[in-house]
């Protein structure tokens, strides 16, 4: 289900990888890790998404 994920953001070309399957290797790879993370500690799901968040969006909405 988390390559579902990943493969939908790619092909509506919100992640550009210049076809480069070393980048898709690690992109996998990470979003893999990720969700185990928040898997085990659901409570840093609020964090990562601050992360992820642009500046611009949490200046205007704190």
């Amino acid at each position: 289900m988390d390559q579902e994920f990943l493969m939908r953001f790619l092909e509506i070309g919100a992640i550009d990888l210049n076809g480069d399957d070393i980048k898709l290797g690690k992109l996998r790879s990470t979003a893999k890790d990720l969700s185990a993370t928040l898997r085990k500690s659901p409570s840093k799901t609020a964090s990562f998404t601050m992360v992820a968040t642009p500046t611009l969006q949490r200046q205007t909405h704190p």
